[in-house]
């Protein structure tokens, strides 16, 4: 199978991964919080379906704006602020449509610098690292995969992984090799 017979993977492929994503570690995140908060040695985390679609919606974005921003060769950390101000945006926005249906699940007035409850500055080390982790593990583990459609995975199988650039395959998706 020659290189123009792989492509980057589907975009539909990519928001159920930055959403799963996504929603692990805000389930993560508010379990430690309550432990740290209240002592809650249970880790019992928490989330709204609804987050599949925000994490997901917004790491598109990001993707999409962290490839611009390296091409332009912006230093990681003004990246890593606008990420923060992207996120912010990106809760904000989808905070405020989802109370137009009596939806949102989060409130953040119990916060001192809360913005009508949407936001929260007490959040921004966290979105901070959360841009930067994303950038680095997630987009950068997805930059490498590649989708190979059903039925060449036979023609894979049987190329040396040296010819093409890529040093494994499970019949779907190649991962390329960092040399």
């Amino acid at each position: 199978m020659d290189e123009l017979q792989s492509h980057c993977l589907p975009t539909l492929l990519k928001l159920y991964i930055y959403g799963l994503h996504g929603y692990f570690v805000e389930v993560t995140f508010t379990a430690l919080w309550d432990l740290i908060a209240v002592g809650n040695f249970r880790l019992q985390g928490c989330s709204s379906i609804w987050s599949l679609g925000i994490y997901g919606s917004c790491g598109l974005a990001l993707e999409k704006l962290s490839k611009k921003l390296r091409d332009k060769k912006v230093p990681i950390y003004f990246r890593a602020l606008i990420y923060v101000l992207v996120i912010y945006l990106w809760e904000y926005t989808s905070g405020t449509l989802l109370r137009l249906i009596s939806a949102c699940p989060w409130d953040y007035m119990e916060f001192r610098y809360n913005f009508g409850g949407l936001i929260t500055l007490e959040y921004a080390p966290f979105w901070l690292l959360a841009g930067i982790m994303t950038e680095r593990i997630i987009m950068g583990r997805l930059e490498q995969l590649r989708w190979v459609g059903i039925g060449h995975s036979k023609n894979l199988e049987s190329q040396s992984s040296s010819a093409n650039g890529f040093a494994s395959t499970n019949g779907l998706i190649k991962m390329k090799r960092n040399d």
